[in-house]
Order: C-alpha cells, then structure tokens, then sequence
C-alpha cells in the first residue's frame, strides 16, 4: 500500500485545541483505505503524544531554538521544511500532503534531493503563498478556489475537497434524549438556548454575538445564553476588546449568561444538541466548519454571508444568513430581530434544525472527502510514472 506523509507544520496531530488544519489532516488520513497515513507534526511536539505509534512522527522544535533562531534573530538556519526533508528520506513516503499553502515546495524538494507529488491543501486564502512546484492544490470550498484562481495559481490543479463533521460525535438526538441531555446540564427545560462557540475573536463576531445576546436577554426572560471556547491572547489587542469585557460583565449579573472554556467534541455536541439556535456571524470564514458542526446537532444556525458560509448553509431553509458584521448597530439589531423570532418559532427552528442536519449528512461526510482526496492522490502517483519521474 503507497504511503502519504500528512505534514501540518503548525499544530499537532492528533489535535488538542481545535486548529482546523490539524483536525482536517486527522479525520481525513484516519478514513483512507487505499494510501497509507503517516502523520507528521510540528510546533507542539514536546507534549507528549497520546495516540503515539508507527503512523505518527513529531518534529521537535525546541523552544531555544524558537526564541533564539525564529524570534530574535529570523535566521532559521534549520527550517520546518529542511527537518521534514530529512525526516521523509528515512521513511520514504510515495506523496507528500502539507496543510499549509505558502509551504515552500521548491525549497523543500532541494533538501530532500528527489521527486515527489506535492499536495497542499489550502484552509485559508490570506497568506501569501509559493505557488512552484506543487502538483496539485485542495480547496475547502469553492469560494477558496476562486481566489486561488485569482491569485494565479492553475485552475486544473485545484480540487474542492470540502471539510466534513464526524457524525459519531455531532448528530441530532431525539425530544427525550435532548430533555435528559437539558437536566444533565442545568438547562431548564422550558428556556430557550442562544450558543457561540469558538475563538471569542472579532474575526468570528464574537463582539457581535456579545450585542446581540445584551439586547435578547433583555427582550426574552427565558432565554440562557452560552460562549464556549477561548479567548487567545493577542485579543486583548483588538479595538473591540474594552467594550467586550463590559459587556461580558453586564451580561454575567444578569445570571442568564454562561462563559465557558473550550470544551471536548463530546461535551460541546451536549450543547449543541440543547440550544434552540447558534449565532456564528464571523466576518472571514473559508468555509465554516464551526457552522456544519451545529447543524449537524440539528440546532439552526445563524451565520454571515461571507467566505465559504453560503456554501453550507441555505438562508431560510437550513439557517439564516446575515450581512457580515460592520461597526454600526444596525445589523446587531436586524440579527436580534431575526434570532428573535426564530427563538419564539419552535415549530420553524425544528423544522430549520432538522434541514440542517439533514444537509450535513448527505454533503459534508468525511469518507466521502477522504475517498476524493485518495482519488487525486493515485492519479497524482500515475501522472509521474508515466512521466517517468518516480524512482
């Protein structure tokens, strides 16, 4: 069986804090069943690794090495892509697949001294990326195609391979189950739910979601909201962030609002599979894996017309979609008007909910996008044999 090495260079494999290249490059090398995974993974490779084993390698970068090479100096005389050559010219794979899109393929392949099948999979179009070299390119989504092809890179080397959701952890449960799954929680059966979940960032309109949830809970005595993910550090830096912290503290006193940490998979779906909808309204999104993953719960997905979002979800039929946050409260109160209704329209959340999920199965599964990712692979591998370029 022909072996790919699946490179993340920035994150680690098996995931540990939602970083969508990581999680991607798992879930679709744990489905194949035709190419042999060897995952490769870099930046937190000094903990140690739970699902350790003959498929996993872990770049060790030391944090000497970082501050001293990476930080204060830029000189990186031993780079990802020089270790990761060394690296592969002991375990001889037959392809190499990079979730990284300005990965440097020519320098790379100088280091590592023969020809292999490069393909890069491109989760976001805002770095600037080395298009030499390449053999092939997978999108998450067709409007990250069309900026590929934009920048100029090939338009027959792209593929669309759209990210998944891992039904055996995100899927609607039925009215009982979810009743259980309410009292588990110490949600109180006849609230009505409001969720976030993700980076408490502007990026993902956390600071909308906050302005929204302030005017709801003072329109809707039953309503319970929850944020749940982190908040990383260099958010304290952004403009949004003083009037995020108030209202954060005014929402907590009135008793109605939750702010949790990131939680597993697991736990998260429980939350998912409670609320009567989820506010997502990012302001850049590829494709919006955090928006399939509610829907799949069955939960109505409030989103944002931008990026990739469109793709997934239909507006008035599997979600709504809003005009992406801007820095007026014109749109804060178009979206508490929508959530709105849509919090007091059980009959058309269910409805709404049970079209999602239904969306997310039949067009978001993971066999299937790892099945079209092994499919390019093998005719990848065929293309340079027959060019004679494989030893």
């Amino acid at each position: 069986m022909p072996k790919a090495a699946i490179f993340v260079p920035h994150g680690r494999v098996p995931d540990r804090r939602g970083f969508a290249p990581a999680i991607v490059a798992e879930q679709l090398g744990r489905r194949y069943g035709h190419f042999s995974p060897l995952f490769i993974s870099a930046a937190e490779a000094a903990a140690a690794p739970s699902a350790a084993g003959d498929n996993f390698e872990y770049i060790d970068v030391s944090k000497t090495y970082v501050r001293l090479f990476q930080k204060l100096t830029r000189l990186d005389p031993w780079p990802l892509h020089a270790r990761l050559a060394a690296m592969l010219r002991r375990t001889r794979p037959d392809l190499l697949h990079v979730h990284q899109l300005e990965f440097p393929v020519a320098e790379f392949m100088q280091r590592y001294g023969r020809k292999i099948p490069v393909v890069l999979h491109a989760h976001v179009t805002t770095q600037r990326p080395r298009r030499i070299g390449a053999d092939a390119y997978l999108a998450v989504s067709d409007f990250v195609k069309n900026r590929l092809i934009e920048k100029g890179f090939p338009e027959d080397a792209i593929h669309v391979v759209r990210n998944g959701v891992d039904s055996n952890v995100f899927s609607p449960v039925s009215q009982s189950a979810r009743s259980f799954l309410r009292k588990k929680l110490n949600i109180p059966e006849s609230a009505r739910v409001l969720i976030f979940f993700g980076r408490k960032q502007e990026v993902k309109g956390y600071d909308f979601f906050l302005g929204v949830a302030e005017r709801l809970t003072a329109a809707l005595p039953e309503l319970r909201v929850f944020a749940i993910g982190p908040e990383p550090d260099d958010s304290s830096r952004e403009p949004s962030y003083c009037q995020r912290m108030s209202l954060r503290e005014r929402l907590l006193q009135s008793r109605r609002f939750f702010d949790l940490a990131p939680l597993p998979h697991e736990q998260l779906a429980d939350y998912l599979r409670c609320a009567d909808a989820a506010l997502l309204p990012s302001r850049s999104e590829p494709q919006g894996m955090a928006m399939l993953e509610a829907m799949a719960c069955g939960c109505p997905t409030v989103s944002t017309k931008v990026g990739g979002i469109p793709e997934s979800i239909t507006h008035g039929v599997s979600g709504i979609l809003l005009e992406a946050p801007s820095g007026t409260t014109t749109g804060i109160e178009q979206a508490t008007q929508e959530l709105a209704h849509l919090l007091r329209a059980s009959d058309k959340a269910v409805e709404m909910g049970t079209t999602a999920a239904e969306t997310v199965r039949k067009n978001f599964d993971w066999a299937k996008s790892a099945a079209r990712t092994e499919e390019i692979y093998s005719e990848l591998l065929l293309k340079n044999s027959q060019s004679g370029l494989l030893e």
